[in-house]
């Protein structure tokens, strides 16, 4: 079952956290983060889980998050600052 979340600390206005539900869409390169969505659709996004009450359910290779990493910088678009330069 989803688990809803918030994190909202006393401590630090600024770290408030998008609320409930969460699924992340990506679009081409860029990924964006939609809160509080239905449960039906809060699993049709890329958010997998990989794991449940401490136990491993997907485990990943070295080599497959390194080309995971591989694809997202080479189809990034570059961050543009506001003085006009970018970074890559």
């Amino acid at each position: 079952m989803p688990q809803e979340i918030q994190k909202d600390p006393i401590t630090d206005a600024k770290k408030k956290s998008h609320k409930g539900l969460m699924k992340l869409v990506r679009e081409g390169p860029i990924y964006t983060t939609h809160d509080q969505v239905p449960w039906e659709e809060e699993g049709r996004g890329e958010l997998q889980r990989v794991f449940r009450n401490g136990k491993l359910l997907k485990r990943y290779t070295l080599q497959e998050i390194r080309n995971r990493v591989r694809e997202f910088n080479d189809t990034r678009p570059p961050i543009e600052y506001p003085s006009g330069r970018s970074a890559s």
